[in-house]
């Protein structure tokens, strides 16, 4: 087997990876959580850590000296752990060779998508909490009418005469 394929991403059949294998690929975590990607190679010295976000697809240096980055490297394995994690880390974390820090446009590799769940928008909130008031006038007009209606059928019965 060519240790250059991507045996991570499920893509199509030209799609070649780094030399470096990592994992997990794909991560839905709830902010403010912990999340770790973990890379394999024959040589840890080599390797960088890059994020792709947004709309650029242009792998940056990730920086692993924050306060919410922290990096573990032994002989064979480079470990990313995010912390607290917020919907800014959304993104694409890539582990790649350090030399290439200058080639990254052209280069073509799998990297581990992390996605940050459970936060909303103000628009969304909003939006919800207007569609839970009219629910809840909805509800009160329906049991208005099915309370009152009996009661009034029920005293036309009982008064008769008129």
């Amino acid at each position: 087997s060519n240790p250059r394929r991507c045996h991570w991403l499920v893509s199509s059949s030209d799609t070649s990876c780094s030399s470096f294998r990592q994992h997990p690929r794909y991560i839905a975590a709830k902010k403010n959580t912990q999340v770790h990607f973990i890379c394999h190679s024959r040589n840890s010295t080599e390797v960088q850590w890059y994020k792709i976000s947004g709309q650029d697809k242009t792998p940056q240096v990730l920086d692993v000296t924050g306060p919410r980055v922290h990096e573990k490297r032994n002989d064979s394995l480079v470990t990313i752990i995010l912390s607290r994690i917020q919907p800014e880390d959304n993104g694409i974390y890539l582990c790649e060779n350090k030399s290439l820090v200058h080639k990254l446009g052209q280069t073509r590799t799998c990297g581990s998508e992390l996605k940050v769940i459970g936060f909303s928008t103000f628009e969304q909130v909003q939006s919800r909490n207007t569609v839970k008031d009219a629910i809840i006038v909805i509800q009160t007009i329906l049991l208005v009418i099915f309370v009152s209606v009996p009661l009034l059928l029920l005293l036309e019965k009982v008064s008769p005469g008129r």
